[in-house]
């Protein structure tokens, strides 16, 4: 991301969790996610007035629910506007670029940590291998242990 980049829109840390995520974007514009909310409520109220055969009450639900749907919408660009106002005037572009580069440094801190643990996890896993296949040729009499086996077997079906 680009330095200019990182003063005229907040960070998104691509390896964020859905409910970090959900909560970041809650704090920039709560009236988004109530507005989702109260849209969906309205249109499970109409459904159930569907399903009971109350026709009027159904078509308010809808209309309800188009006009909540509408509000959201509002909402959503109007705090798209006033987000980027609000991030501009509470993160000066000193510090925006300064927790830009403390947060690359943690990134990087945690895909180190991540490449060591997958590389021990790597090596575990080629020792575990090593040893099923030592295993595997580990010889009885010349054969492998199954070739061992059906010998055996023969000779006990052979002398009945």
């Amino acid at each position: 991301m680009s330095q200019s980049g990182a003063s005229s829109r907040p960070y998104q840390d691509p390896l964020e969790t859905w409910t970090e995520k959900f909560s970041r974007k809650f704090k920039e514009n709560p009236w988004v996610p109530i507005g989702c909310v109260a849209t969906c409520g309205a249109l499970i109220m109409a459904a159930v007035k569907l399903r009971t055969g109350k026709s009027k009450q159904m078509n308010y639900w809808l209309r309800a629910r188009v006009g909540l749907q509408g509000a959201t919408v509002v909402a959503l660009l109007m705090g798209s506007t006033w987000g980027q106002e609000w991030v501009k005037d509470n993160f000066g572009k000193e510090d925006s670029i300064a927790a830009v580069e403390e947060i690359d440094l943690s990134k990087e801190l945690k895909r180190e940590k991540e490449r060591m643990e997958f590389e021990e996890r790597l090596r575990e896993a080629q020792a575990a291998t090593e040893e099923e296949e030592m295993l595997r040729t580990r010889t009885d009499n010349g054969f492998t242990t199954d070739q061992a086996r059906l010998r055996k077997e023969r000779g006990k079906w052979q002398k009945l």
